[in-house]
């Protein structure tokens, strides 16, 4: 592609992340998981909400003792995001053996798959805020 341009694109407020996406992911047979509406986005949703808490967190780590209860606040959300998420993840999960159950099972461990991956971003996310809950308890 000698002497094609790139057209520069300008980045999206936090607000409303990724508003222009419509399809998040292409397996290896070109199949579209379009993401609109469905489990992935919610997931995706909770994964960009874990993201932002995350970063006001590490954000107010430097002063602990003045942050503590904003701090917790965040932290805790955290972690009523994670369980939200698990429960999409069941419910996804559900659904999808459903509906691929008579099919292709192919279709069903690609698009667990893609929960899993989701599942284990918003897992790691806990896991900061859990790690952050643990400094605070031996710091303060």
């Amino acid at each position: 592609m000698a002497g094609a341009k790139l057209k520069a694109q300008r980045a999206t407020p936090a607000s409303q992340p990724f508003p222009e996406v419509k399809v998040l992911v292409f397996d290896t047979f070109g199949t579209v998981v379009d993401w609109h509406g469905s489990v992935v986005r919610e997931m995706a949703d909770i994964a960009v909400q874990c993201a932002a808490l995350t970063l006001e967190t590490t954000q107010k780590l430097h002063a602990m003792s003045k942050n503590r209860d904003r701090l917790n606040e965040l932290t805790e959300a955290v972690t009523r995001l994670e369980s939200e998420s698990d429960a999409i993840f069941d419910a996804g999960m559900k659904a999808l053996f459903l509906e691929h159950r008579a099919g292709n099972a192919m279709e069903f461990i690609i698009g667990a798959e893609i929960y899993d991956h989701l599942e284990k971003v918003i897992d790691r996310f806990e896991d900061v805020a859990n790690r952050v809950n643990g400094i605070m308890v031996e710091h303060l």
